[in-house]
């Protein structure tokens, strides 16, 4: 008799703690699912507005500064780059070799330099691109918009930093 009286109170717990157990399982799901979305993919960009931008995704911390936008067309065209991470050996990264400059009117140039110090998990340096491209102004009189783009660090297949022109 005992044992019917326990077993509503026995069937409540049981559905009680798989309730719990589902819950918990949904909320860590979602939580890695979107956690993977902002550092496996593409890089998540912010601060598009200023002449810092940084990008994050694949563990990595990319940071880029456009150093010179005042000299534009009168001297080569210069970024501060700054990658921070704590799980990967970033000096295994050439920029030289993994980055791109290009106009909104469709010209591309690569970077005459990469001027960086080994760091390991921390490493800065400067990117350096000529003023132009197969002849073609990188910022010329109708340029309104640059893009620096990076590519393959750390599993993100781009990471894309844009700026205005000033004028």
């Amino acid at each position: 008799m005992k044992l019917d009286y326990y077993r509503p109170m026995t069937l409540g717990l049981c559905l009680l703690v798989l309730a719990a157990a589902a819950l918990l399982v949904v909320g860590c799901t979602s939580s890695a699912a979107q956690s993977a979305s902002l550092s496996g993919g593409g890089g998540k960009t912010t601060g598009a507005s200023g002449l810092k931008q940084t990008s994050q995704g694949g563990n990595v911390t990319v940071e880029a500064t456009w150093e010179n936008p005042s000299e534009t067309g009168t001297s080569p065209i210069r970024f501060s780059i700054v990658m921070d991470t704590h799980s990967v050996d970033l000096d295994a990264y050439d920029l030289a070799e993994l980055s791109v400059l290009r106009n909104d009117e469709g010209v591309e140039a690569a970077p005459d330099t990469w001027d960086a110090a080994p760091g390991g998990h921390h490493r800065t340096g400067r990117l350096v691109f000529p003023e132009t491209s197969d002849g073609q102004p990188m910022i010329g009189p109708e340029t309104t918009r640059i893009e620096l783009v990076i590519r393959d660090i750390a599993g993100v297949k781009e990471r894309n930093f844009q700026w205005e022109v000033p004028r």
